[in-house]
């Protein structure tokens, strides 16, 4: 029921654009990141200011595929929730994309065959 109301047609343009990231990914590449000191500390954060991971440059330089790269390496240890801004589709609608980040994780939850929280549940649905 949760996961119901939290899907929207912008989840499949999302996970299409991840998994057409993933296919234009090339073996080998993107495994420079791992070496990465801000990498590192971004993954394993010590302190609130490494939170945040930035990647900016012009148009097809790759920042989707590596994007792509981080979150297949993540997504083993951690819950992931992500959101891929295109040109395609203008990133306007905040409640949209949250919704679109809650669900993921919800997901994640439920695959991963965790105890159903009945309290959660009547939370979150209210």
């Amino acid at each position: 029921m949760i996961r119901n109301h939290l899907s929207f047609a912008g989840d499949h343009i999302n996970s299409r654009l991840h998994q057409s990231n993933i296919q234009h990914h090339h073996a080998g590449t993107c495994s420079w990141l791992l070496e990465d000191a801000h990498y590192a500390a971004w993954k394993n954060p010590s302190s609130p200011t490494d939170r945040i991971l930035c990647l900016s440059g012009p148009a097809g330089y790759g920042k989707s595929v590596l994007t792509s790269f981080v979150i297949r390496d993540i997504e083993q240890a951690a819950a992931v929730a992500y959101y891929f801004c295109h040109y395609s589709q203008p990133c306007d609608e905040p409640r949209a994309i949250l919704r679109l980040l809650v669900g993921q994780l919800f997901n994640v939850y439920f695959e991963r065959k965790l105890p159903d929280d009945d309290d959660l549940c009547l939370q979150v649905s209210c």
